[in-house]
């Protein structure tokens, strides 16, 4: 089948017009402001989208001197650098690892891509290049941490098997807590299976900083699956954070009306009153407007509670 030479010309003019819009949008990943050194693992891909436009006009006009009978030779090459850009972008996306964080030895950066993308024998055969398998970047990001950001379960599951520490905490920070960042995930794709197979391997559910713990992070999440699952297995409802709030009280400032209802049988009174007062606080300065039925049916349960909200109010703002 003979491809006009036309469209050739037409598919290659469009290709440099998406890149010219994406170099306005993007400053060509920061190549101008920022030059990349030759060692950049991304040198290559920065290289051919800054000068894509020479690469591309510059192979359909010798496709064009030496065109075929059939047109192929200038089709090819108006694709042809489409396509190794668009294969480098996906490449270096498996690569993003290294932008997760930096660590002190190439074995570890090599440990960690693995964890992320590779197999369990691969990990094996990694091992004895590093001292323990709890070992964190500059950032706090643990190759256990790294398989369950690339949702790779058999590394996950074969880390905890070969004794990864579950409650792992670097810098005493939640932060990068497997199980505190599996909860905050906003991409909660088999999360929940992931989280189930850390407790199997021995989370502590009441590990906590003197800021927060784990029922604290999820009673401030929208999927309530992680506040049931932690008060199922015994966590516990009323200790109180850094600024003497239990969950109760964070999932009612932060209005996750839900989980403050779901809360209530396992909370204190100190908590149902801190709750009242922080709801009495928001209802007294407008920040309620927007009508809920949830909100009105937690305030009508604490009401049952015998809670007055004027004395919760008061005792609040003496403490």
């Amino acid at each position: 089948m003979k491809v006009p030479t036309t469209l050739s010309i037409t598919l290659a003019i469009a290709c440099v017009g998406i890149w010219g819009l994406l170099m306005v949008m993007s400053m060509a990943f920061v190549i101008y402001d920022q030059p990349v050194s030759i060692d950049d693992d991304k040198f290559l891909l920065y290289s051919l989208i800054k000068y894509y436009p020479i690469l591309v006009i510059g192979t359909l006009a010798i496709a064009l001197k030496f065109k075929d009978n059939k047109g192929l030779l200038p089709f090819s090459a108006a694709i042809v650098p489409t396509s190794l850009v668009g294969f480098l972008i996906f490449d270096m996306t498996r690569v993003s690892i290294i932008d997760w964080d930096s660590f002190e030895t190439p074995s570890e950066q090599q440990f960690i891509y693995q964890s992320a993308f590779g197999a369990p024998d691969d990990l094996a055969k990694l091992r004895s290049s590093i001292d323990s398998l709890n070992f964190t970047g500059e950032a706090g990001l643990s190759p256990l941490l790294a398989a369950y950001r690339a949702r790779n379960m058999e590394t996950f599951t074969y880390l905890l098997e070969q004794g990864a520490n579950t409650n792992l905490m670097p810098y005493d920070s939640l932060q990068y807590h497997v199980g505190n960042y599996i909860i905050n995930d906003r991409d909660q794709r088999q999360s929940q299976q992931f989280f189930e197979q850390l407790t199997h391997y021995g989370l502590d559910i009441h590990v906590a900083t003197s800021h927060s713990n784990l029922l604290d992070s999820a009673s401030t999440n929208s999927n309530q699956w992680y506040l049931v699952y932690l008060l199922e297995n015994g966590a516990s409802a009323n200790i109180k954070g850094s600024i003497y709030l239990t969950p109760i009280a964070y999932a009612t400032l932060h209005g996750y009306w839900e989980n403050a209802l779901y809360l209530m049988p396992y909370s204190d009174s100190d908590g149902l009153y801190n709750a009242a007062a922080i709801l009495y606080e928001g209802k007294q300065r407008g920040l309620y407007n927007i009508p809920s039925a949830a909100r009105d049916a937690f305030e009508t349960s604490l009401t049952n509670h015998g809670i007055d909200f004027q004395v919760a109010y008061d005792a609040r703002r003496r403490q």
